[in-house]
């Protein structure tokens, strides 16, 4: 399903696929980088406003909206509350509520730094892991990688404003919360596309070239050639092979990644630590769920000769196909 699914996005877009990624990529690099400057300009924006000759008026707080009043109106211009003080000012000095007040402003204060810290760090993480300081990746990986971005960002919207101070609704928050959760999986289904794509289901994985002193050179559709030493095995040299093949039978799903040959990574680094990490947990063979397995296959081939490697047609597992090259 995934590789029909990419096929058809290849389909869809045809000859425009390398300039639509392309912009959408530009898209995502610019609404990042305006989420990066938004909190300095908003502290500019308050700046500017602050210095500005201004009337100041005192006014009372809504209980029920928190909307600011004039002192004259005994009741809120925005939800009609009438005028109430709380209940513990007959108990509680001014002085202590008034201290109440600071340390609860301040601990909103330091909750809205570590939030945006904590945002920051997200945002770039995705920006160097998904590469999309580079416009070099293939387009469907360039593309899903800016898609990546573009639901971070819209992640990190419906969960501020289902968190937020300001939010009184608990049907608000929880519409919010909900819709940054499905944001989430679709972000999620988009990092798993992104780590597919440099590996489509009935095409070559990697392509390589057995050189006659025993060397092989490994050539994948994203990564620059890769060389290691084989094993003679009489007249053919033999390498290993380490692959994860995810699967899925009930939404026919069958998707392999290449991890590495010899001692060198073929996968990025982050993404095998998460596949190392989940493939425990996904070790059922049940038909209604994915299914994450680590493999490892030995192949051999003549010196001298270029190959391709795939998946096999029945059952699971690769195989070496030679092409005219050689």
């Amino acid at each position: 399903m995934i590789s029909s699914f990419l096929q058809f996005i290849e389909f869809v877009l045809a000859e425009r696929i390398i300039s639509f990624s392309c912009q959408i990529h530009i898209l995502a690099l610019v609404l990042l980088l305006a989420f990066w400057l938004w909190p300095i300009g908003i502290i500019f924006w308050r700046r500017w406003r602050k210095n500005k000759a201004s009337c100041w008026v005192t006014m009372w707080s809504c209980r029920h909206c928190s909307c600011a009043n004039p002192q004259d109106v005994s009741y809120c211009q925005k939800c009609g509350g009438p005028f109430s003080t709380p209940f513990w000012d007959t108990w509680i000095s001014a002085g202590t509520v008034e201290a109440i007040h600071k340390g609860i402003k301040g601990t909103k204060k330091i909750l809205r730094i570590l939030g945006w810290t904590a945002c920051y760090i997200i945002t770039f993480v995705i920006f160097i892991r998904f590469r999309l300081y580079s416009f070099q990746q293939l387009p469907l990986q360039e593309l899903f990688a800016s898609m990546v971005v573009l639901f971070t960002l819209l992640f990190i919207f419906f969960y501020k404003k289902a968190f937020s101070s300001q939010n009184f609704s608990i049907l608000s928050r929880s519409t919010d919360f909900a819709a940054g959760t499905a944001v989430l999986g679709f972000m999620a289904l988009c990092a798993f596309l992104w780590a597919a794509a440099p590996y489509p289901q009935n095409k070559s994985l990697a392509e390589i070239f057995i050189t006659p002193q025993g060397q092989i050179v490994l050539t994948t559709r994203h990564d620059q050639p890769l060389k290691f030493q084989g094993k003679v095995h009489r007249r053919n040299i033999q390498f290993k092979v380490q692959y994860v093949l995810a699967s899925w039978p009930l939404f026919y799903m069958k998707q392999t990644f290449l991890v590495q040959t010899g001692d060198l990574k073929i996968m990025e680094p982050w993404v095998y630590k998460w596949f190392k990490k989940a493939a425990p947990r996904l070790q059922e063979d049940d038909p209604h769920r994915l299914r994450l397995v680590f493999l490892e296959q030995t192949l051999q081939a003549a010196p001298g000769r270029v190959y391709e490697i795939t998946d096999a047609s029945r059952g699971t597992g690769l195989v070496l196909k030679k092409l005219d090259k050689g």
